[in-house]
């Protein structure tokens, strides 16, 4: 667990924006990620045509936006451009690997 009680599966970080850029590609379970969130009454939003390492979702749970990373297991590594994102990214942030990931994010928020 993080610090913040959070799991390690979720990983928040406040830092800086500053690029932009290049069309990203959708990764082979954003629509099952972006499906099972929607499930579960968030609304969901693809930024894929972002690109530049910006994250694969936007996700508004519980009157919180979160920008979500979606992997396709714990084992895959974010690029070198998500990696500059995220680290100069202020907002929240969150990395999902599939749809069990979904399920204790959004459940973390409804007992909150």
């Amino acid at each position: 667990r993080l610090k913040t009680g959070l799991p390690s599966f979720i990983v928040i970080r406040w830092v800086a924006m500053n690029r932009r850029g290049h069309q990203g590609r959708v990764d082979a379970n954003q629509g099952e990620i972006k499906q099972a969130f929607e499930s579960l009454g968030c609304t969901a939003v693809s930024l894929a045509s972002v690109g530049d390492g910006c994250p694969d979702l936007a996700v508004g749970v519980g009157g919180h936006t979160y920008l979500i990373e979606v992997k396709s297991g714990p084992s895959a590594k974010l690029t070198p451009a998500e990696k500059r994102f995220v680290d100069n990214w202020r907002g929240q942030w969150c990395r999902i690997d599939d749809v069990r990931d979904v399920v204790a994010f959004v459940g973390l928020w409804r007992k909150a």
